[in-house]
């Protein structure tokens, strides 16, 4: 008996579906970090729009999905038709005023829009820097997005000391 199955008996049955759910969770992200990207990488390499292509009809799929969605499911009431609703402006303010008045839920929200704009940037900027700086083709940004997947494959694949 290994170590590993000795420490399992004895965790309560709570803990050992914790750390299952934990280790399947670890497998959809490797899942989800390593193909998804790679996956990306080949349509890219095959044509510059392919991508674009398959976001869109991703983007085209869900909508038809949630216009389809019958009314029931919907959990907000609708407002009363005699009743007028403010102007988006002043909706968009009193939502800025709300954020405002809460410091901890303000910076966590500029925060995570820094991270995303500037995660956004890196990206555009590195396709601009394979095709100026490397020379590279279509194909060749989408060989370099391989590589780098298969770098965070091949290091996440060994414990470190």
């Amino acid at each position: 008996m290994t170590a590993p199955a000795a420490a399992d008996r004895g965790l309560p049955p709570s803990f050992r579906r914790f750390w299952a759910s934990a280790a399947a969770a670890n497998v959809a992200d490797g899942i989800r970090a390593g193909a998804l990207p790679l996956i990306g990488a080949l349509l890219f390499a095959t044509a510059m729009f392919v991508p674009l292509a398959v976001d869109a009809s991703a983007l085209v799929v869900a909508v038809i999905l949630v216009l389809t969605l019958p009314r029931a499911a919907s959990t907000v009431a609708a407002p009363p038709a005699r009743e007028e609703r403010p102007r988006l402006l002043t909706e968009l303010l009193g939502g800025a005023r709300r954020l405002l008045g809460h410091p901890r839920l303000a910076v966590v929200t500029c925060a995570a829009s820094a991270i995303a704009f500037a995660d956004a940037a890196w990206w555009s900027v590195l396709v601009v820097y394979s095709g100026s700086v490397l020379g590279l083709p279509e194909a060749g940004f989408g060989l370099l997005l391989a590589a780098g997947v298969a770098v965070v494959f091949h290091r996440s694949g060994r414990p470190r000391p």
